[in-house]
């Protein structure tokens, strides 16, 4: 079966696209399987996990261009977690998180790149203590920051 259009903007990933987000999440994070959730793909190659509730929802009746939780974003070279999507897979992953110290969380949430004593590139999620804070790229040990404008903080009451 082929991928289904709900909206001129959202694709429900069919089987074979499913699989493939499983196995980029397995790589990349050792999670082992996807939570059971309906995926969907926006023409922006964003990918939102959905309740399978979704298939009750009269979509010829709604014109809208996201539904459920954003949890990443397709790049070139792999599968970037958003905040949401680090919450969501984290718990269940085993490999590449990156635990920021206090300092580090200060820079993180301003905006800032963070440097680290890893010296690759991949995606990571980043995490302070036990809390999952995003996902990001590593590039050359340097944790590339893409939280959005409007979640950075200029000042932190401790």
């Amino acid at each position: 079966m082929g991928r289904v259009k709900i909206t001129p903007y959202l694709t429900v990933l069919n089987a074979k696209d499913r699989k493939e987000l499983g196995e980029a999440v397995h790589e990349q994070f050792g999670v082992e399987s996807l939570p059971d959730k309906v995926y969907v793909e926006s023409n922006k190659e964003k990918v939102y996990a959905v309740s399978h509730g979704l298939r009750s929802v009269p979509w010829d009746e709604l014109h809208i261009d996201r539904v459920g939780i954003y949890v990443g974003k397709w790049l070139s070279d792999g599968f970037r977690p958003s905040l949401e999507g680090a919450q969501f897979f984290g718990p269940r992953a085993s490999k590449n998180i990156v635990e920021l110290g206090k300092q580090g969380l200060m820079g993180w949430l301003k905006g800032r790149d963070i440097d680290t004593m890893y010296d690759d590139s991949r995606f990571v999620l980043v995490t302070y203590q036990d809390d999952f804070l995003g996902g990001a790229k590593m590039k050359n040990g340097t944790l590339l920051n893409s939280v959005s404008k409007s979640r950075k903080t200029v000042t932190l009451i401790p």
